[in-house]
């Protein structure tokens, strides 16, 4: 399991992501974990939301993104 600040930093590495959509995202998902590791298909039922920001390749581009970050800063 990935520390949360992990999954934060990868949610703000996504494009078009905003606080409110963040938030939306908080309430109705379980988790963040849950977030990066549900299909897109499952995540646009559960959320309302369209668009690319939920697509599997991006979320797992920003998740590596994340990584990498989280490795400068340690």
């Amino acid at each position: 399991m990935e520390p949360e600040v992990l999954y934060r930093i990868a949610l703000s590495r996504i494009k078009g992501m905003n606080k409110s959509l963040a938030q939306h995202i908080h309430e109705t998902v379980e988790s963040l974990e849950l977030f990066f590791s549900l299909p897109e298909n499952q995540l646009r039922e559960l959320t309302g939301i369209s668009g690319r920001m939920l697509q599997d390749d991006i979320r797992r581009e920003a998740m590596q993104k994340a990584r990498q970050e989280m490795e400068f800063i340690q």
